[in-house]
C-alpha cells in the first residue's frame, strides 16, 4: 500500500500537480480560449503570446520543462538507467507480493492444503523480508549520496519540510519519503513467535 500510494501521490502527483500549477499561472485570465460565446471564428481565439505567457519564453522552454518533470516522475519511480539496481529489488519485491496472491488463490481454490502452502508461505515470507531488507538498504544509501552531495544531512529535515530545501532535488525529497513510507516500523525485520508463551 505505501509504494502504491507514493507513486500516485508523490512520484507522479507531486510533480504533475507542479506542472499543472505552472500551466495554471502562466495562463492569463483574458489569454484563455473562450468558449461561453460559441463562435467558432478564429480571431475570438485569443493565443498565449511570448509576454503573456509569464513563465514560459516559448513553446520550447515548456517543452523543456515537460521533459524536465517527466525525467523526475521516472526518476522518482526509479525507472531510470542509473537506478536499474534498486528497481529491480523493488520489482523482486513485488513479484513476491504476486507469488502471495498465487498462494492465496491456490489455497482458496482447494488446489493446495494448509500443510502444503505452510512451507511455501514460509520461504516466501524470507525472500520478501531478504529483499525489502535489501531494498530499503539499497534506497537508502541513494538518498543519502544525493543528499550528501547537497550538503544535507537527512536526518535534520523534518519530512514535512523536505520540499523546501532549496538543495535538494525533488527527485531526492521524493524517494526520501518512500523511504520514510516502508521504513516507519521495520515491519519486515520483525519475526512473530508462532507460539506465544503469554
Amino acid at each position: 500500500m505505501a509504494v502504491s500510494s507514493y507513486v500516485y501521490d508523490v512520484a507522479i502527483g507531486s510533480n504533475m500537480d507542479t506542472l499543472l500549477a505552472r500551466l495554471a499561472a502562466a495562463a492569463s485570465p483574458e489569454l484563455t480560449i473562450s468558449t461561453s460565446s460559441g463562435s467558432n471564428d478564429p480571431n475570438a481565439r485569443s493565443l498565449h503570446s511570448e509576454a503573456g505567457a509569464g513563465t514560459f519564453a516559448d513553446v520550447f522552454s515548456l517543452g523543456e520543462y515537460h521533459s524536465r518533470v517527466l525525467d523526475d516522475v521516472l526518476s522518482s519511480c526509479l525507472l531510470r538507467s542509473g537506478q536499474k539496481a534498486v528497481g529491480d529489488i523493488l520489482r523482486q519485491c513485488m513479484e513476491c507480493v504476486l507469488e502471495l496472491g498465487v498462494l492465496a488463490g491456490e489455497l482458496k481454490d482447494g488446489n493446495l492444503e494448509e500443510y502444503e502452502a505452510a512451507p511455501l508461505l514460509e520461504d516466501l515470507w524470507a525472500r520478501f523480508r531478504t529483499k525489502m531488507t535489501m531494498f530499503v538498504k539499497v534506497l537508502k544509501a541513494l538518498v543519502e549520496k544525493e543528499a550528501d552531495g547537497a550538503g544535507v544531512v537527512l536526518s535534520d529535515i523534518p519530512l514535512h519540510m523536505m520540499q523546501g530545501a532549496r538543495r535538494v532535488s525533488g527527485t531526492t525529497a521524493n524517494l526520501h519519503q518512500l523511504l520514510l513510507r516502508l521504513n516507519m516500523s521495520e515491519w519486515w525485520t520483525r519475526k512473530d513467535n508462532p507460539n506465544p508463551s503469554s
